[in-house]
């Protein structure tokens, strides 16, 4: 599984771990839909879908505040400056 490969921490059902804003433990990495513990048991599309949004601003505001920092060359947190990379599975 490529999150694992880059380092995301998943449970016991192997489903990568991630917060409200459906970040990973790893900077720049998300996910959403079924392969996240985000929505338990209810692993549905439109809650797949309800997540990706989640997701998409997530990593909107993370490459926001990247290109800010090297605007400025600054780095306003120790997580900025990794490649967001963005997982979605869609039930189907």
């Amino acid at each position: 599984d490529l999150a694992v490969q880059l380092g995301a921490n998943v449970n016991d059902q192997d489903e990568v771990i991630v917060d409200k804003y459906m970040q990973t433990n790893v900077p720049g990495l998300l996910a959403a839909g079924d392969l996240t513990d985000a929505s338990g048991d209810l692993k549905q599309t439109i809650t797949a879908s309800a997540q990706g949004s989640l997701a998409a601003t997530a990593a909107y505001e993370y490459v926001s505040r990247l290109a800010a920092a090297t605007v400025k060359n600054t780095r306003p947190d120790p997580f900025i400056g990794e490649p967001v990379v963005f997982f979605l599975r869609l039930t189907g």
